[in-house]
């Protein structure tokens, strides 16, 4: 009888639908049946799940708004702190799921299950210039989702209440860790469910100054290297296990360097580091405990044959090395900090270290890593970046440059993207 109800609710849509109130309810529970759901803010929202169960959710909205400080890069950093509220289905688990969805790709950037009070907490980072975003709430096999624009947010604050009793599909969870199968990106590894590319969808280009503690000459080409990061999650969106790739680009500058990567105080675990040819033939690999700070690329003289900086100079390619991480315990992607992490530059000539802003502040408070004139030894710049000729300030090579950072990034986030192209060193493929 319950079918018949249905079938005849929805002939009478599909003959009526261009009369029929947006908000008529009924023709929610039809819309919502024939596409992906929407959770409703403030609000008691009934949706249709399969066309054999009707699940009432609502969602409380307490977003924070900030203005984080400005690091000299396009990325900024998002706090997770959710609530689900189910009295009624104990044997249901809630995934909760920050996606951001393009035509060329799609891509997780938070995934996690609630604790046993039902929170759950983390953070993620993104790019500035893509600050579309969906919540996406997977519950009893079916997927909820909310649009979130990111801009400004510093929190995504949220209550989920879900009001109702569901009848529980069955669910394949091979591993135990509380994400199906379907939903699980490691099904039978149950300290690794989901993964996340934190370097955004492409690669990140990361160009230090290499006279530190004195001011550079601006160029950001005295040691440049491409990087491409990523992190295992387990169910509760903790960091499980990091990788990333590196390949050297250029060296506009006379000292010798080494590449580091440092991770924070506490955090154990163990490392493999693979290092290549220029041409992709494997030279050494290298596996250890995380005691120290691992060396990623050792003394630049030998990692690239030229300065791949100056003009008329053609283009050579680098040495690479990937890394995979392994921790012995999940560690709060807070602790982590935004990639690509402590990756910092060693000077072998003046036995300095150059690491990007926010890392180590003065007993004043002041950041170690910016110079009287505000400049910064370390940028992140998204994706392939075409770095300034070898001393030519960064200013001249990117009109938008002075722009954006003067700004403190409220303008001209895409400066990286135009060029001057009579002061930049072409495209290392």
């Amino acid at each position: 009888m319950k079918i018949l109800i249905q079938i005849i609710l929805i002939l009478s849509l599909m003959l009526g639908c261009q009369s029929r109130d947006k908000n008529d309810p009924v023709y929610l529970w039809l819309l919502s049946s024939l596409t992906q759901n929407s959770l409703e803010t403030n609000s008691n929202s009934t949706l249709n799940s399969s066309n054999t169960l009707t699940s009432n959710f609502s969602m409380d909205v307490n977003d924070i708004s900030g203005n984080p400080e400005f690091l000299f890069n396009n990325f900024e950093e998002v706090n997770v702190e959710i609530t689900i509220q189910d009295a009624f289905n104990t044997d249901v688990t809630p995934i909760i799921r920050i996606m951001q969805y393009t035509e060329e790709v799609k891509m997780n950037l938070f995934t996690a299950t609630p604790d046993p009070s039902g929170n759950v907490s983390g953070s993620f980072s993104y790019d500035i210039n893509s600050p579309h975003a969906i919540l996406e709430l997977i519950y009893n096999g079916e997927t909820f989702t909310y649009d979130i624009d990111l801009t400004g947010l510093v929190e995504i604050n949220r209550i989920i209440k879900i009001n109702g009793n569901v009848v529980q599909v069955v669910i394949v969870d091979s591993d135990s860790d509380g994400i199906p199968d379907s939903e699980d990106l490691y099904p039978n590894d149950p300290t690794r469910s989901s993964m996340v590319k934190t370097s955004g969808s492409s690669y990140l280009t990361v160009a230090y100054e290499d006279l530190y503690p004195k001011q550079g000459d601006a160029d950001f080409n005295d040691y440049v290297v491409r990087v491409s990061t990523e992190e295992d999650l387990d169910s509760m969106g903790k960091v499980k296990r990091i990788r990333g790739s590196y390949e050297h680009v250029a060296k506009g500058a006379g000292y010798n360097h080494k590449l580091f990567f440092r991770l924070p105080d506490g955090v154990s675990g163990t490392y493999t580091l693979k290092r290549f040819s220029s041409d992709g033939n494997l030279e050494e690999t290298i596996s250890g405990n995380l005691n120290n700070d691992i060396e990623i690329l050792p003394e630049s003289k030998s990692t690239l044959p030229t300065w791949n900086s100056k003009k008329g100079e053609t283009p050579s390619k680098g040495k690479k090395a990937e890394l995979e991480i392994i921790l012995d315990q999940s560690i709060d992607k807070k602790l982590l900090s935004m990639s690509p992490y402590d990756l910092f530059l060693f000077v072998i000539n003046t036995g300095h270290e150059i690491h990007f802003l926010g890392k180590y502040k003065n007993e004043d408070g002041t950041d170690n890593y910016l110079d009287q004139g505000g400049f910064p030894w370390a940028i992140s710049i998204p994706g392939i970046w075409q770095h300034p000729y070898e001393s030519t300030d960064i200013r001249n090579s990117y009109s938008n440059f002075k722009n954006w950072y003067e700004s403190r990034g409220s303008n001209y986030n895409d400066w990286y993207l135009t060029p001057n192209t009579n002061y930049v060193f072409p495209v290392v493929e």
